[in-house]
């Protein structure tokens, strides 16, 4: 059978040697294998390592050279003096690591034998059932040892573990699992107006923590902060991971890392991604006009940004040139708390015709990202569009309830429709723009109608001379059971 030599070294004489080399050693590697884990693998080599003094002589620590003469074997000094050869003293019970690519390149004639070293050292002196105490001059203790791949599970034979002779050993077993790898950060990055932003990556599949890093604009940690992997919604080991800290950031470059671990070990570090905290509004979303109304001077209507002061209007007509373009200030718009709906009614008289209108948001710290474009369409003297609804939502404990919309201009009679919990009407009836005390901006009813505990759905239809109108989005709200 042919073969080729992967690994060899010099042993006395010689010029190569394997890093930490004793004369001691020569003896003293006694088994190999190829681990793999995690997409990982390395070559290990069990040894007998002496760290201590080394010498050629005699165990009782004396060199050969100081005898006058040699003992021959059956003498009765060799009792006293023992075998003679090389000697050392703090044996330890070590594997040793290498690189499969070394080992691929002594096979593919790219490297000699003695050149792969080994690029790590386990010591396992503390892990032996009798281990090795202070200088310590026992030897060939770690033995044999196998690989079961399938289970990654490592044997390795102590020899001598409970007496003097190689057959009193004991076979340790260890799971063998590799570090995970680095993870891929996706967000947040570029410019972004969250100070408390969401950090999301990718999960990692055999990584059980992570730790997030953030350095501050002035380069210093910001944010230090383990979590596990279900804290971070990605157990499974799959999809993206993500946490968001309370710590409030401040305007500025930011640069965030992830690193991560399992009980292996740690894993590398993510490369860093950084990300500018702006601190300006995040963009408004629409809600109306939208559609075809006969609404000439109508309301519009957006969600309110919590850290928006300030929000611009801006309508293009027909022909694509602006025909309002007005700021309002949060409590002009009525949502001076950041929560609910903003709706401001500029007194501009719409012509005909299509149009779009967007919002920009801005506080003090600068003007935020413009909104989505709306389209709608003004047909003066046609019918009304559909109203957009605001209360009763949700839960509702002070029956009867108060309706309230916002006003349609062109609308002169609204017709409010409500829906017990079995889906059958409980309310249907006809108000007049002035019975709905419609203000410009809203209108309110209240019916007397007892409701039914449980939940109901109100819808709004709008009308006038040119017809009805389409109905609004229905809107639930839970009517408490009676004490």
């Amino acid at each position: 059978m042919s073969y080729i030599t992967l690994l060899r070294y010099d042993d006395d004489g010689g010029s190569h040697f394997v890093d930490g080399f004793l004369q001691a050693d020569g003896n003293q590697y006694r088994g190999g294998e190829w681990l793999a884990a995690g997409g990982k693998s390395a070559i290990i080599i069990t040894v007998s390592k002496g760290l201590g003094e080394d010498w050629y002589g005699y165990y009782d620590g004396t060199p050969h050279d100081a005898l006058a003469f040699n003992i021959p074997f059956i003498a009765p000094d060799y009792m006293v003096y023992g075998e003679k050869g090389p000697k050392a003293t703090g044996y330890r019970a070590m594997i040793l690591f290498y690189d499969p690519s070394d080992l691929a390149a002594v096979a593919g004639g790219t490297k000699q034998a003695y050149e792969p070293q080994p690029y790590a050292a386990l010591d396992t002196e503390a892990l032996m059932f009798r281990p090795n105490t202070g200088n310590s001059r026992s030897e060939n203790r770690i033995g044999e040892v196998g690989f079961d791949r399938a289970h990654g599970l490592l044997y390795l034979f102590e020899n001598s573990a409970y007496g003097n002779d190689y057959s009193q050993a004991v076979i340790h077993v260890w799971k063998v699992t590799a570090s995970p790898s680095a993870a891929v950060l996706r967000q947040p990055s570029g410019s972004i107006s969250d100070d408390t932003p969401t950090y999301t990556w990718d999960a990692v599949s055999s990584a059980t923590w992570y730790y997030l890093w953030v350095n501050g604009p002035s380069g210093s940690p910001v944010i230090r902060q383990w979590c596990t992997a279900e804290q971070a919604g990605c157990a499974s080991g799959t999809g993206t991971c993500a946490v968001t800290p309370a710590t409030t950031l401040t305007r500025g470059s930011h640069t965030w890392w992830i690193q991560t671990y399992n009980n292996a070990g740690y894993g590398p570090w993510s490369a860093g991604m950084s990300f500018t905290v702006t601190n300006t509004p995040p963009a408004a979303t629409l809600v109306a006009p939208s559609g075809t109304s006969g609404d000439t001077t109508p309301t519009y209507i957006w969600n309110a940004v919590g850290s928006a002061t300030r929000y611009f209007v801006w309508v293009n007509g027909p022909s694509g040139t602006p025909v309002i373009q007005q700021w309002y200030t949060a409590e002009q718009a009525g949502c001076s708390t950041g929560t609910g709906m903003c709706a401001v009614t500029p007194a501009t008289t719409l012509t005909g015709g299509s149009h779009i209108w967007w919002i920009q948001t801005r506080n003090d710290a600068g003007d935020g990202p413009w909104s989505a474009g709306q389209s709608f369409t003004v047909t003066p003297g046609g019918v009304p569009g559909a109203v957009t609804l605001i209360a009763p939502s949700g839960s509702d404990s002070n029956p009867p309830p108060l309706y309230r919309w916002y006003e349609d201009s062109c609308a002169t009679w609204y017709y409010l429709w409500v829906n017990g919990p079995s889906g059958t009407p409980v309310i249907q009836q006809w108000y007049t723009a002035a019975q709905a005390n419609c203000n410009g901006t809203w209108c309110w009813v209240t019916n007397a109608t007892t409701l039914p505990a449980g939940t109901n759905t109100w819808w709004i239809q709008t009308w006038n001379r040119a017809g009805y109108g389409p109905w609004s989005t229905g809107m639930s709200f839970t009517v408490p059971a009676s004490k």
